[in-house]
């Protein structure tokens, strides 16, 4: 009986659930709010930076690249695993 017991244990240790490091929906609306803020979230701070400012210059040189980048940015920040750093 002692057995069983300690391979429940082994088993639950195991089959422990990962949880999350962020969450995509979360990711892609901080980028949508404020580009490159979902990049930040995840904890990619340089490369939020730099979506930031690159899709404020397209908005700035003319609003078509500007949309383009920001969906891209909503893009990247939504994609990944975020099970993983």
């Amino acid at each position: 009986m002692n057995d069983k017991k300690d391979l429940e244990q082994v088993v639950h240790v195991h089959n422990h659930i990962k949880a999350p490091k962020w969450s995509p929906g979360i990711a892609g609306l901080l980028s949508f709010i404020i580009p490159g803020a979902g990049q930040m979230y995840k904890g990619k701070v340089l490369r939020g930076l730099l979506w930031l400012f690159f899709t404020t210059l397209g908005y700035f040189l003319l609003i078509l690249p500007g949309l383009v980048l920001h969906v891209i940015c909503i893009a990247t920040a939504a994609s990944g695993n975020p099970y993983e750093e």
